[in-house]
């Protein structure tokens, strides 16, 4: 059975919050890269300011550091939006907000496309994971490549042939 949706934007962002809270390390590091950098920057700054004296190591160092970290740390904050903007184009190209996509099961081959466009096709055993939460599903093709299929925008009965689809024979592998 063929079903059609849209995707937007938005449904990517989600679909981004979901692939970092997948796996607790993941989680990890993306909050010390996000968050961490900046708060051990001031920190580092502060306490450099606050205990060291005037010459000392921990100031003549911990200050340009606690800087730097900082500086680095809110920058990554400041460019996060532009480099999700960046990455949905290039995942996503040509599609618009009112283009159309579609899902396909058709044997052991889920056919995935862009109406008149284009389509890709995936065998069963080309994920190797399932992430799956109330508003979306991500499939991943690897540890850190993903498809992501929206909740919202697609009938319950396609994810519902999307499970059994994934549970035939030559099911997804670890990754």
């Amino acid at each position: 059975m063929r079903y059609t949706y849209q995707t937007n934007y938005a449904n990517y962002k989600q679909a981004m919050r979901i692939y970092v809270r997948s796996s607790p390390w993941r989680r990890f590091w993306f909050h010390l890269y996000y968050w961490g950098v900046s708060l051990i920057g001031a920190s580092l700054l502060l306490t450099a300011w606050l205990v060291g004296e005037p010459r000392s190591l921990l100031r003549d160092v911990g200050q340009p550091v606690g800087i730097w970290l900082l500086f680095v740390g809110l920058v990554v904050l400041v460019l996060r939006p532009w480099q999700l903007r960046r990455v949905y184009k290039l995942w996503n190209g040509e599609i618009r907000p009112d283009s159309v996509l579609y899902l396909e099961f058709d044997g052991p081959t889920m056919i995935t496309g862009l109406n008149d466009s284009r389509e890709t096709r995936f065998q069963r055993g080309s994920f190797c994971r399932v992430v799956d939460d109330e508003s979306m599903a991500l499939l991943f093709l690897s540890k850190k490549k993903f498809m992501y299929l929206s909740k919202n925008s697609l009938p319950p009965a396609a994810f519902e042939d999307l499970r059994v689809w994934l549970t035939q024979p030559g099911a997804p592998k670890e990754c």
